[in-house]
């Protein structure tokens, strides 16, 4: 019988960083080898119950790459999508022709999330008190400046 290797249709990872014009990191190279080569069910476990879910957040999605999108799908300045992954939301910006940023999607106030979809800004504005980031992450704009004294803008940029 001949070795197939079943994989969903079209390009794998692989093919896709081939036709990339930014090369891959090394380390997104390398192809992991099938652990054990057993087609035994996977314990229903591993999809349900929480201490598994906790050990796969620490152990794999805190310490791999995350692909949030590619170039083209944030062409334009002020582009940006929404990143959630587990616990943490992203948002990920194209804040010049040649430079991305992503910052924690959370007002520096209260916390608020600053976005909850992508699409194209000119600023980054929490809805709650209205607190407003540029793109490149500076805090601009404060209502009520007043009353927040002690409030350094400088030192408010989105992390």
């Amino acid at each position: 019988m001949d070795n197939i290797i079943a994989r969903r249709p079209g390009p794998s990872v692989q093919e896709v960083f081939d036709g990339d014009r930014n090369p891959a990191p090394a380390v997104m190279r390398v192809e992991s080898p099938a652990i054990g080569q057993s087609s035994d069910d996977v314990s229903i476990e591993r999809y349900f119950a929480k201490d598994w879910h906790d050990r796969e957040v620490e152990q794999v999605w805190r310490k791999t790459w995350q692909l949030a999108c590619r170039l083209e799908h944030i062409p334009n300045i002020g582009d940006h999508i929404v990143y959630d992954i587990v616990h943490d939301s992203l948002i990920v910006v194209r804040t010049g022709p040649d430079e991305i940023k992503a910052y924690i999607n959370s007002c520096l106030h209260r916390g608020t999330m600053l976005r909850t979809e992508g699409g194209c800004v000119k600023q980054f504005r929490c809805p709650f008190h209205g607190w407003t980031w540029k793109l490149d992450g500076a805090l601009s704009v404060i209502p009520g400046q007043w009353d927040f004294p002690h409030v350094d803008k400088d030192k408010m940029s989105l992390p």
